[in-house]
Parts: structure tokens; sequence; C-alpha cells
């Protein structure tokens, strides 16, 4: 079935999110077409007319890319976990919207989390980034033993010198904390 543009629609029901099945399906072609046309990087490997039908797809369906899907196929999550002892300390909020403020022109999300000053959580903490494949750790303690919390892994990073020009590097960052007046950072 098709509407007046001439994009097929789907049976998408009110509920359920589209996939990249329902815009190849609404678009009339294979999923793997879809995709290709929907990538600006792989776009030109599709007709020209093809990829005009298959980007109006979307839009008309509501369709919204899957971060965590490729994610799957990219092995990039394109997230770095924050992990912090106290969220209301005054200190964090202005660091915090520093780190996002760079992260976000490279492609990066910020995971945030609590940790309360508690080892136990901290450790907790970083397992759950770890799961969640996080490309790297930004971790704010006042316990300089909390290093072995992610010294038995190593987590990659990317980080970037300007947002043209990713270099990446494996990486956990350090945020030192133990002197109210200081705070250094130490790169490992």
């Amino acid at each position: 079935m098709t509407d007046d543009r001439g994009i097929g629609r789907s049976r998408i029901g009110p509920m359920q999110t589209p996939t990249l099945r329902d815009v190849a399906e609404a678009a009339g072609v294979h999923a793997g077409t879809a995709s290709r046309a929907l990538n600006p990087e792989t776009r030109r490997l599709v007709n020209v007319e093809t990829a005009r039908r298959v980007l109006r797809a979307p839009e008309s369906l509501g369709y919204q890319p899957n971060p965590i899907a490729r994610s799957l196929k990219t092995s990039k999550s394109g997230t770095v976990g924050l992990v912090l002892p106290d969220l209301t300390d005054p200190l964090f909020p202005p660091i915090v919207r520093g780190i996002e403020d760079v992260l976000w022109p490279g492609g990066y999300s910020a995971f945030i989390v609590n940790t309360d000053n508690d080892p136990e959580r901290e450790r907790a903490m970083v397992t759950s980034l770890r799961s969640r494949q996080v490309e790297g750790l930004i971790v704010a303690t006042s316990r300089p033993s909390s290093r072995a919390t992610t010294s038995s892994r190593s987590v990659a990073t990317t980080c970037s010198r300007s947002a043209a020009s990713p270099a990446p590097a494996r990486s956990v960052w350090w945020a030192s904390t133990t002197c109210p007046s200081s705070t250094s950072f130490s790169h490992h």
C-alpha cells in the first residue's frame, strides 16, 4: 500500500517503534538497501531515486535510528561513563557541563552515575557502565584506592583534539578531589 507520495505504508501499531525493516518495506526496498541509503557514507552506492524514496520513508513513519542496534553492528556505543562521588556537590555541575561540551561535538554522550562516596557502589557502577560498552570512563573520586576499580580491565576511549580529528587512545581519566581547594587530573 502506498500514499500519495509513492511511499509505502507499513503495518506499525500505535505503540510500536518503526524499525529499519519498516522503512525498507515502506520504500519498497531490501533492509540492506535502506541502511545504505540512510547512511551518508554509503548513500552513493544506492540509485539516486531509490535513495530519495528511502529518505522520505523515515519521516512518514516517525523512524529514528536505534543506537543500540548500531552499536551491536559497529562495536561503538558513542558513550563515556562519568562516575561522580556526589551529584549534589556544587563542584561537579560545571565539570559535567564542560565534559558534555567536549563530548557532544565528537558524537558522544555521557552516562552519569552517582556513587554516594561508597566504594562498593562505585565498583558496581563501573561494572554496570562497562556492561553497557562505554568507550571510556571518567572517574572522580576522593579515594586514591579507587583506581583498582578500573585497573583490572582497560577501557577504550576516543579523545578528540577537535571534533574534526579524532585521536583514539585507551585510557581512563581520574579526577582526585581529596583537597576541597584543588582538583587534579591524571590520565592512565
